[in-house]
Formats: structure tokens, sequence, C-alpha cells
């Protein structure tokens, strides 16, 4: 070949692989907006599902990755947001509008959970217990072996959760973050034992 067809050669070879590459990238980054968005499903099993979002989303998390037995698990975040709402390799997020249902939890992975948490939504000023109670039916529907702890505003709401299939059910406040942890770990009882003491001393 002749020098000139060599080069042009070249230039053809770098070319594609500058699309190539752009290509690559493009197909890169609107995967990882699509994940931010919660607009893919998450293929996992073995997981903690954390359905819903509030202010003890995140405190929850972190307490769960600093134990010892469940740093690096997996946490799965289906709720009613724009954005994935914390930064960390091991959480996922689905995203849902409106009305949650069957089909939105198996794109969580709902069904191979082994823990499920379900949040009250605080921006409900009537009924929170009653979108929460459902969310409990549903996961249970989906699940029927996990593991389910619910938090609950209204203390007269339990026996609907119990009903719902809720094996832990924590009432609101600040402790409520600490107890909802503590229960997914197995230490609810130690907790409740000390709060028992606390009261009769």
């Amino acid at each position: 070949l002749s020098i000139r067809r060599q080069r042009q050669m070249c230039i053809r070879d770098s070319g594609l692989i500058a699309l190539f590459s752009a290509l690559m990238a493009a197909l890169f980054i609107e995967t990882k907006l699509r994940e931010e968005m919660g607009m893919n499903p998450i293929k996992t099993k073995n997981h903690i599902l954390l359905i819903g979002w509030n202010m003890k989303g995140r405190k929850i998390i972190e307490r769960l990755h600093n134990d010892p037995h469940h740093k690096g698990t997996e946490v799965v975040i289906i709720a009613d947001l724009d954005n994935k709402p914390i930064q960390d390799d091991a959480v996922f997020f689905v995203r849902y509008k409106n009305l949650l249902d069957t089909q939105m939890l198996l794109r969580a992975s709902a069904d191979t959970a082994q823990k499920i948490i379900v949040l009250a939504d605080y921006e409900q000023k009537f009924g929170a217990d009653a979108f929460t109670t459902t969310h409990c039916m549903l996961a249970r529907k989906v699940n029927p072996e996990a593991q389910i702890i619910v938090e609950m505003l209204n203390i007269h709401a339990r026996e609907y959760f119990e009903i719902a299939g809720a094996n832990d059910i924590i009432g609101v406040g600040e402790l409520g973050g600490l107890m909802i942890t503590e229960a997914c770990l197995g230490n609810q009882s130690d907790i409740l034992t000390v709060l028992d003491k606390l009261k009769t001393s």
C-alpha cells in the first residue's frame, strides 16, 4: 500500500476508535443516570429492602453497614423519590410513583430479600399508617419468608400491622430509628430490656 493509503486507513481507524469510545462513554453515563433515577430493575438476593424513605433512612443504613455482620450487605431502597437518596456502592434504588404494587416490588427483588423495613411517610398527615400497612401487606404477599419490620405512627394501628404480616412493629420517636435497626440486626430484645430497666429504676 502507498503511504497515502496507509495514512487514510490510520485516520479512518482512529475515527472509528474515537466514535466507539464516545458511544461507550455515552452508554455508561446513561446507565448511571438511570441507576441514580431508580429506573433500572435490581437483581440481587439476601439483601435488605427498605420500602419508603424518611429522616431515619440514612441512619438505619449507616448503622447496618457499621455492624461487622452486615458490613457490605446490599440495601435496596424503593421509594417515591426523584433520585437515589444516599450515595453508597452497596445501596441501590428503585423508584415508584404514587402507588406501590407487587410488580414494582419485584423490580427491587423483594421476593429474595432476607429482611424488609417499611418506613412511615411523615408527609402523609392523615392515614400514614394505612399506607405503611398496605406496603407491609404487599411485601408479605411477594415474600412470605422475610422478616418484616414496620415503623408505626399511631399505637392503635398495631393490630392492622399484625394482620398485614409484620414481624416487628416499632413506634415512632427518637429511639425509633435505633429500634428499627436493632430489630433488623436481631438485637431488639436487648434494647427493650435496657429500656425496661430505665423505666423501673
